[in-house]
Protein backbone atom coordinates (compact mmCIF):
# COMPACT_ATOMS: atom_id res chain seq x y z
CA UNK A 1 0.00 0.00 0.00
CA UNK A 2 1.38 3.42 -0.99
CA UNK A 3 0.25 6.80 0.36
CA UNK A 4 0.65 9.98 -1.71
CA UNK A 5 -0.29 13.63 -1.29
CA UNK A 6 -0.57 15.44 -4.61
CA UNK A 7 -0.40 19.27 -4.67
CA UNK A 8 -2.24 19.61 -1.36
CA UNK A 9 -3.40 23.08 -0.32
CA UNK A 10 -5.33 23.66 2.89
CA UNK A 11 -6.80 26.90 4.15
CA UNK A 12 -9.46 27.84 6.71
CA UNK A 13 -12.08 30.52 6.18
CA UNK A 14 -12.90 33.12 8.83
CA UNK A 15 -15.68 35.22 7.33
CA UNK A 16 -14.18 36.87 4.27
CA UNK A 17 -10.62 36.04 5.30
CA UNK A 18 -8.59 32.90 4.57
CA UNK A 19 -5.76 31.45 6.65
CA UNK A 20 -3.39 29.39 4.49
CA UNK A 21 -1.89 26.41 6.36
CA UNK A 22 -0.44 24.14 3.64
CA UNK A 23 0.40 25.34 0.13
CA UNK A 24 0.87 23.05 -2.91
CA UNK A 25 2.52 20.25 -0.91
CA UNK A 26 3.30 16.91 -2.62
CA UNK A 27 4.64 13.87 -0.75
CA UNK A 28 5.30 10.30 -1.89
CA UNK A 29 5.43 8.17 1.26
CA UNK A 30 7.20 4.79 1.42
CA UNK A 31 5.22 1.59 1.87
CA UNK A 32 6.82 1.26 5.32
CA UNK A 33 9.28 3.21 7.41
CA UNK A 34 9.41 6.05 9.95
CA UNK A 35 8.65 9.52 8.51
CA UNK A 36 8.92 12.56 10.76
CA UNK A 37 7.03 15.86 10.43
CA UNK A 38 8.66 18.89 12.06
CA UNK A 39 7.96 22.60 12.11
CA UNK A 40 7.05 25.40 14.44
CA UNK A 41 3.60 25.75 16.02
CA UNK A 42 0.98 26.71 13.44
CA UNK A 43 3.00 25.37 10.47
CA UNK A 44 0.34 22.73 9.70
CA UNK A 45 1.74 19.54 11.26
CA UNK A 46 -1.52 18.37 12.89
CA UNK A 47 -3.49 19.49 9.82
CA UNK A 48 -1.25 17.27 7.66
CA UNK A 49 -1.99 14.24 9.85
CA UNK A 50 -5.72 15.01 9.81
CA UNK A 51 -5.66 15.13 5.99
CA UNK A 52 -3.91 11.75 5.83
CA UNK A 53 -6.41 10.29 8.32
CA UNK A 54 -9.36 11.63 6.34
CA UNK A 55 -10.52 13.75 9.29
CA UNK A 56 -10.22 16.86 7.10
CA UNK A 57 -10.48 17.36 3.34
CA UNK A 58 -7.91 19.35 1.36
CA UNK A 59 -9.00 22.69 -0.09
CA UNK A 60 -7.16 21.72 -3.26
CA UNK A 61 -5.17 18.65 -4.31
CA UNK A 62 -5.62 14.94 -3.70
CA UNK A 63 -4.89 12.27 -1.12
CA UNK A 64 -4.05 9.05 -3.01
CA UNK A 65 -3.98 5.46 -1.77
CA UNK A 66 -2.38 3.00 -4.19
CA UNK A 67 -2.72 5.60 -6.93
CA UNK A 68 -6.44 6.15 -6.40
CA UNK A 69 -8.01 9.26 -4.91
CA UNK A 70 -9.37 8.84 -1.41
CA UNK A 71 -13.11 8.18 -1.45
CA UNK A 72 -14.61 10.38 1.28
CA UNK A 73 -18.04 8.75 0.93
CA UNK A 74 -16.41 5.61 2.40
CA UNK A 75 -14.03 7.37 4.76
CA UNK A 76 -15.12 5.26 7.75
CA UNK A 77 -13.95 2.09 5.95
CA UNK A 78 -10.64 3.73 5.05
CA UNK A 79 -10.05 4.82 8.66
CA UNK A 80 -11.10 1.41 9.96
CA UNK A 81 -8.79 -0.55 7.67
CA UNK A 82 -5.78 1.74 7.21
CA UNK A 83 -5.38 4.26 9.99
CA UNK A 84 -4.37 4.18 13.66
CA UNK A 85 -3.94 7.51 15.45
CA UNK A 86 -1.93 8.26 18.59
CA UNK A 87 -3.41 11.51 19.90
CA UNK A 88 -1.55 14.12 21.87
CA UNK A 89 -4.25 14.10 24.57
CA UNK A 90 -4.57 10.32 25.11
CA UNK A 91 -8.39 9.95 24.51
CA UNK A 92 -8.75 7.16 27.08
CA UNK A 93 -12.18 6.19 28.43
CA UNK A 94 -12.15 6.81 32.18
CA UNK A 95 -14.67 4.08 33.03
CA UNK A 96 -12.61 1.31 31.37
CA UNK A 97 -9.44 -0.32 32.67
CA UNK A 98 -6.18 -0.01 30.77
CA UNK A 99 -6.67 -3.50 29.32
CA UNK A 100 -10.21 -2.67 28.16
CA UNK A 101 -8.99 0.60 26.63
CA UNK A 102 -6.27 -1.30 24.77
CA UNK A 103 -8.57 -3.81 23.09
CA UNK A 104 -11.51 -1.45 22.47
CA UNK A 105 -10.13 0.20 19.32
CA UNK A 106 -9.09 -3.16 17.86
CA UNK A 107 -12.60 -4.50 18.42
CA UNK A 108 -14.09 -1.43 16.74
CA UNK A 109 -11.83 -2.06 13.73
CA UNK A 110 -12.83 -5.72 13.74
CA UNK A 111 -9.34 -7.04 14.52
CA UNK A 112 -8.55 -9.99 16.78
CA UNK A 113 -6.05 -9.13 19.51
CA UNK A 114 -3.39 -11.73 20.19
CA UNK A 115 -2.70 -11.98 23.91
CA UNK A 116 0.95 -12.80 23.22
CA UNK A 117 1.28 -9.72 20.99
CA UNK A 118 -0.49 -7.61 23.63
CA UNK A 119 1.89 -8.89 26.31
CA UNK A 120 4.92 -8.15 24.10
CA UNK A 121 3.79 -4.57 23.55
CA UNK A 122 2.80 -3.83 27.15
CA UNK A 123 6.06 -5.24 28.50
CA UNK A 124 8.12 -3.26 26.01
CA UNK A 125 6.27 -0.09 26.95
CA UNK A 126 6.40 -1.03 30.66
CA UNK A 127 2.64 -0.86 31.26
CA UNK A 128 1.90 -4.54 32.03
CA UNK A 129 1.44 -3.84 35.80
CA UNK A 130 -1.12 -1.15 34.91
CA UNK A 131 -3.57 -3.35 32.96
CA UNK A 132 -6.13 -3.46 35.79
CA UNK A 133 -5.84 0.27 36.60
CA UNK A 134 -8.17 3.04 35.44
CA UNK A 135 -6.86 6.06 33.48
CA UNK A 136 -7.42 8.37 36.48
CA UNK A 137 -4.75 6.38 38.33
CA UNK A 138 -2.07 6.92 35.66
CA UNK A 139 0.46 9.68 35.10
CA UNK A 140 0.63 11.62 31.84
CA UNK A 141 3.56 9.51 30.61
CA UNK A 142 1.76 6.27 31.41
CA UNK A 143 -1.35 7.44 29.56
CA UNK A 144 0.79 8.30 26.53
CA UNK A 145 2.28 4.79 26.47
CA UNK A 146 -1.20 3.24 26.76
CA UNK A 147 -2.26 5.29 23.75
CA UNK A 148 0.75 4.01 21.80
CA UNK A 149 0.07 0.39 22.74
CA UNK A 150 -3.58 0.76 21.69
CA UNK A 151 -2.52 1.97 18.24
CA UNK A 152 0.08 -0.81 17.84
CA UNK A 153 -2.54 -3.46 18.61
CA UNK A 154 -4.70 -2.29 15.68
CA UNK A 155 -1.88 -3.36 13.34
CA UNK A 156 -3.01 -1.00 10.53
CA UNK A 157 -0.76 -0.13 7.55
CA UNK A 158 -0.52 3.52 8.63
CA UNK A 159 0.14 4.77 12.16
CA UNK A 160 -0.10 8.50 12.83
CA UNK A 161 1.45 9.83 16.06
CA UNK A 162 1.05 13.41 17.28
CA UNK A 163 3.88 14.16 19.76
CA UNK A 164 4.08 10.56 21.12
CA UNK A 165 7.07 11.42 23.32
CA UNK A 166 5.86 14.81 24.53
CA UNK A 167 4.94 13.64 28.06
CA UNK A 168 7.87 11.22 28.51
CA UNK A 169 11.31 11.61 30.05
CA UNK A 170 14.43 11.22 27.90
CA UNK A 171 14.88 7.49 28.59
CA UNK A 172 11.24 6.54 27.92
CA UNK A 173 11.14 8.82 24.86
CA UNK A 174 14.08 6.93 23.36
CA UNK A 175 12.44 3.58 24.14
CA UNK A 176 9.19 4.69 22.47
CA UNK A 177 11.09 5.84 19.38
CA UNK A 178 12.92 2.50 19.28
CA UNK A 179 9.57 0.71 19.33
CA UNK A 180 8.14 3.04 16.65
CA UNK A 181 11.14 2.26 14.46
CA UNK A 182 10.62 -1.46 15.10
CA UNK A 183 6.91 -1.12 14.20
CA UNK A 184 7.89 0.86 11.09
CA UNK A 185 9.74 -2.16 9.65
CA UNK A 186 6.37 -3.47 8.44
CA UNK A 187 4.18 -0.35 8.61
CA UNK A 188 4.23 3.32 7.63
CA UNK A 189 4.68 5.42 10.77
CA UNK A 190 4.27 9.22 10.49
CA UNK A 191 5.36 11.09 13.62
CA UNK A 192 4.99 14.74 14.63
CA UNK A 193 7.65 15.95 17.00
CA UNK A 194 9.25 19.15 18.27
CA UNK A 195 12.33 17.21 19.39
CA UNK A 196 14.41 17.54 16.22
CA UNK A 197 17.48 15.95 17.81
CA UNK A 198 15.52 12.85 18.82
CA UNK A 199 13.82 12.59 15.41
CA UNK A 200 17.03 12.79 13.38
CA UNK A 201 18.46 9.96 15.47
CA UNK A 202 15.72 7.56 14.38
CA UNK A 203 14.73 8.74 10.89
CA UNK A 204 16.29 10.22 7.78
CA UNK A 205 12.89 10.82 6.15
CA UNK A 206 11.92 14.24 7.50
CA UNK A 207 9.22 16.65 6.29
CA UNK A 208 10.21 20.13 7.49
CA UNK A 209 7.20 22.43 7.06
CA UNK A 210 9.34 25.45 7.95
CA UNK A 211 11.65 24.90 4.97
CA UNK A 212 8.95 25.76 2.39
CA UNK A 213 9.93 22.67 0.41
CA UNK A 214 6.93 21.63 -1.67
CA UNK A 215 7.94 18.18 -2.87
CA UNK A 216 9.12 15.11 -0.96
CA UNK A 217 9.69 11.70 -2.55
CA UNK A 218 10.46 8.88 -0.13
CA UNK A 219 9.22 6.09 -2.42
CA UNK A 220 10.58 5.07 -5.83
CA UNK A 221 7.97 2.33 -6.35
CA UNK A 222 5.40 3.21 -8.99
CA UNK A 223 3.38 -0.03 -9.16
CA UNK A 224 -0.06 0.51 -7.64
CA UNK A 225 -3.23 -1.47 -7.24
CA UNK A 226 -6.69 -0.40 -6.13
CA UNK A 227 -6.75 -0.37 -2.36
CA UNK A 228 -9.12 -2.89 -0.78
CA UNK A 229 -10.76 -2.76 2.61
CA UNK A 230 -10.42 -5.60 5.07
CA UNK A 231 -13.72 -7.10 6.04
CA UNK A 232 -14.70 -7.11 9.70
CA UNK A 233 -14.54 -10.73 10.78
CA UNK A 234 -14.78 -10.30 14.54
CA UNK A 235 -18.17 -10.26 16.30
CA UNK A 236 -19.80 -6.91 17.02
CA UNK A 237 -18.59 -5.05 20.08
CA UNK A 238 -20.50 -5.85 23.22
CA UNK A 239 -22.15 -2.44 23.60
CA UNK A 240 -24.11 -3.54 26.65
CA UNK A 241 -20.88 -4.45 28.44
CA UNK A 242 -19.33 -1.01 27.93
CA UNK A 243 -22.60 0.72 28.83
CA UNK A 244 -22.79 -1.31 32.05
CA UNK A 245 -19.18 -0.49 32.91
CA UNK A 246 -19.84 3.21 32.34
CA UNK A 247 -22.89 3.14 34.63
CA UNK A 248 -20.97 1.29 37.36
CA UNK A 249 -18.03 3.68 37.08
CA UNK A 250 -20.31 6.72 37.28
CA UNK A 251 -22.59 5.23 39.97
CA UNK A 252 -21.64 7.68 42.72
CA UNK A 253 -21.87 10.65 40.36
CA UNK A 254 -25.29 9.50 39.11
CA UNK A 255 -26.60 9.11 42.69
CA UNK A 256 -25.24 12.53 43.66
CA UNK A 257 -26.72 14.09 40.52
CA UNK A 258 -30.13 12.52 41.23
CA UNK A 259 -30.09 13.75 44.85
CA UNK A 260 -29.04 17.27 43.83
CA UNK A 261 -31.78 17.43 41.19
CA UNK A 262 -34.36 16.21 43.70
CA UNK A 263 -33.20 18.80 46.24
CA UNK A 264 -33.41 21.54 43.57
CA UNK A 265 -36.98 20.55 42.68
CA UNK A 266 -38.06 20.52 46.35
CA UNK A 267 -36.40 23.91 46.99
CA UNK A 268 -38.08 25.37 43.90
CA UNK A 269 -41.51 24.12 45.03
CA UNK A 270 -40.98 25.59 48.51
CA UNK A 271 -39.87 28.89 47.00
CA UNK A 272 -42.98 29.08 44.82
CA UNK A 273 -45.15 28.30 47.86
CA UNK A 274 -43.42 31.05 49.86
CA UNK A 275 -43.84 33.59 47.06
CA UNK A 276 -47.49 32.68 46.64
CA UNK A 277 -48.13 32.98 50.39
CA UNK A 278 -46.33 36.33 50.57
CA UNK A 279 -48.29 37.69 47.62
CA UNK A 280 -51.59 36.63 49.19
CA UNK A 281 -50.58 38.38 52.43
CA UNK A 282 -49.75 41.61 50.56
CA UNK A 283 -53.06 41.52 48.70
CA UNK A 284 -54.91 41.05 52.01
CA UNK A 285 -53.12 44.02 53.56
CA UNK A 286 -53.77 46.26 50.56
CA UNK A 287 -57.48 45.50 50.63
CA UNK A 288 -57.76 47.18 54.07
CA UNK A 289 -57.15 50.75 52.86
CA UNK A 290 -54.98 51.34 49.79
CA UNK A 291 -54.41 55.06 50.41
CA UNK A 292 -52.71 54.29 53.74
CA UNK A 293 -50.02 52.40 51.85
CA UNK A 294 -48.94 55.43 49.81
CA UNK A 295 -45.46 56.47 50.91
CA UNK A 296 -44.96 59.45 48.60
CA UNK A 297 -47.18 61.94 46.79
CA UNK A 298 -45.53 64.14 44.18
CA UNK A 299 -46.97 66.99 42.17
CA UNK A 300 -46.63 66.92 38.36
CA UNK A 301 -47.33 70.59 37.60
CA UNK A 302 -44.53 72.26 35.65
CA UNK A 303 -45.83 75.76 36.43
CA UNK A 304 -45.89 75.24 40.18
CA UNK A 305 -43.90 72.26 41.51
CA UNK A 306 -44.57 72.86 45.22
CA UNK A 307 -47.80 72.06 47.07
CA UNK A 308 -49.69 75.09 48.34
CA UNK A 309 -50.64 75.35 52.03
CA UNK A 310 -54.27 74.75 51.05
CA UNK A 311 -53.37 71.54 49.24
CA UNK A 312 -51.28 70.32 52.19
CA UNK A 313 -54.15 71.03 54.62
CA UNK A 314 -56.51 68.99 52.42
CA UNK A 315 -54.15 66.03 52.71
CA UNK A 316 -53.75 66.51 56.46
CA UNK A 317 -57.50 66.55 56.99
CA UNK A 318 -58.13 63.43 54.88
CA UNK A 319 -59.19 60.64 57.24
CA UNK A 320 -57.43 58.02 55.09
CA UNK A 321 -54.02 59.67 55.50
CA UNK A 322 -52.44 58.51 58.76
CA UNK A 323 -49.38 60.77 58.65
CA UNK A 324 -47.84 63.40 56.43
CA UNK A 325 -44.11 63.91 55.95
CA UNK A 326 -42.17 66.24 53.72
CA UNK A 327 -39.37 65.53 51.29
CA UNK A 328 -36.92 68.20 50.14
CA UNK A 329 -35.81 67.61 46.52
CA UNK A 330 -32.71 69.34 45.20
CA UNK A 331 -30.04 68.49 42.66
CA UNK A 332 -27.34 70.94 43.67
CA UNK A 333 -26.39 73.39 46.41
CA UNK A 334 -23.52 75.45 47.75
CA UNK A 335 -21.33 74.42 50.68
CA UNK A 336 -18.50 76.33 52.35
CA UNK A 337 -16.29 78.01 49.70
CA UNK A 338 -18.78 77.92 46.85
CA UNK A 339 -18.25 74.17 46.43
CA UNK A 340 -21.06 72.70 44.37
CA UNK A 341 -22.83 69.67 45.79
CA UNK A 342 -24.45 66.95 43.70
CA UNK A 343 -26.86 65.15 46.03
CA UNK A 344 -30.13 63.31 46.24
CA UNK A 345 -32.41 63.51 49.26
CA UNK A 346 -34.65 60.96 50.94
CA UNK A 347 -37.01 61.02 53.90
CA UNK A 348 -35.78 58.50 56.46
CA UNK A 349 -38.06 57.74 59.42
CA UNK A 350 -36.65 57.08 62.88
CA UNK A 351 -36.26 53.36 63.41
CA UNK A 352 -34.46 50.89 65.64
CA UNK A 353 -32.93 49.40 62.49
CA UNK A 354 -30.94 52.49 61.46
CA UNK A 355 -27.23 52.04 62.16
CA UNK A 356 -25.41 55.26 63.03
CA UNK A 357 -21.70 55.85 62.58
CA UNK A 358 -22.04 59.04 64.60
CA UNK A 359 -24.73 61.40 65.86
CA UNK A 360 -28.47 60.82 66.28
CA UNK A 361 -31.80 61.18 64.49
CA UNK A 362 -32.72 64.88 63.78
CA UNK A 363 -34.68 66.57 66.55
CA UNK A 364 -35.25 69.84 64.68
CA UNK A 365 -36.63 70.74 61.26
CA UNK A 366 -33.34 72.17 60.00
CA UNK A 367 -31.32 69.08 60.84
CA UNK A 368 -30.43 66.29 58.38
CA UNK A 369 -28.69 62.91 58.28
CA UNK A 370 -26.14 62.04 55.59
CA UNK A 371 -24.77 58.67 54.50
CA UNK A 372 -21.11 57.57 54.60
CA UNK A 373 -20.43 58.23 50.92
CA UNK A 374 -21.64 61.83 51.18
CA UNK A 375 -19.63 62.43 54.35
CA UNK A 376 -16.49 61.04 52.71
CA UNK A 377 -16.95 62.81 49.37
CA UNK A 378 -17.50 66.29 50.86
CA UNK A 379 -15.52 65.87 54.14
CA UNK A 380 -18.62 66.46 56.27
CA UNK A 381 -18.96 65.75 59.97
CA UNK A 382 -21.52 66.19 62.75
CA UNK A 383 -22.76 69.80 63.21
CA UNK A 384 -21.36 70.95 59.84
CA UNK A 385 -23.80 73.28 58.09
CA UNK A 386 -24.96 73.30 54.49
CA UNK A 387 -26.88 76.17 52.96
CA UNK A 388 -28.99 76.22 49.82
CA UNK A 389 -30.52 79.03 47.80
CA UNK A 390 -34.03 78.29 46.50
CA UNK A 391 -36.06 81.07 44.85
CA UNK A 392 -33.52 83.60 46.20
CA UNK A 393 -34.15 82.37 49.75
CA UNK A 394 -31.32 80.86 51.80
CA UNK A 395 -31.89 77.71 53.86
CA UNK A 396 -29.47 76.26 56.40
CA UNK A 397 -29.24 72.56 57.22
CA UNK A 398 -27.14 71.12 60.03
CA UNK A 399 -25.74 67.56 59.99
CA UNK A 400 -27.08 65.69 63.03
CA UNK A 401 -26.00 62.14 62.10
CA UNK A 402 -23.97 60.00 59.69
CA UNK A 403 -25.64 56.70 58.88
CA UNK A 404 -24.33 53.58 57.16
CA UNK A 405 -24.62 53.39 53.38
CA UNK A 406 -27.05 50.49 53.25
CA UNK A 407 -29.94 52.90 53.97
CA UNK A 408 -29.54 54.57 50.56
CA UNK A 409 -26.92 53.96 47.86
CA UNK A 410 -25.12 56.96 46.37
CA UNK A 411 -24.44 60.41 47.79
CA UNK A 412 -27.60 61.11 49.76
CA UNK A 413 -28.93 63.23 52.61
Amino acid sequence: MVLQLSHITKFYKFGKHKQLVLNDLSINFPRFGLVAVVGKSGSGKSTLLNLIAGIEKPSNGKVLIDGHELNYSQIDKYQQSYISYVYQFYNLIESLTVYENLILLSEIKGRTVSLNYLKTITERLKITPLLDCFPSELSGGQKQRVGLARAFLCNTPILLADEPTGALNKLLASEVMEFLRFYAKKHLVIVISHNYQLITKYSKMIIDLDSHQNNYNFNQETRYHKYLYQQVSSPLIKIKFYLKRQLLYQKKKIVMMFCSQLFTIIAFVLLLSGINGGWNYIKTCLKSDPIKEIIEISKKDYNEMNFTDKQINVLKNDSLVTSLNYKLDFSFGIFKTDQELQLESYQVHDSDYIEYLNGKFPSQNDQIMINQETAHKYSLDINDKLYFIIDENTYYLSVSAIIKDYINNGTNI
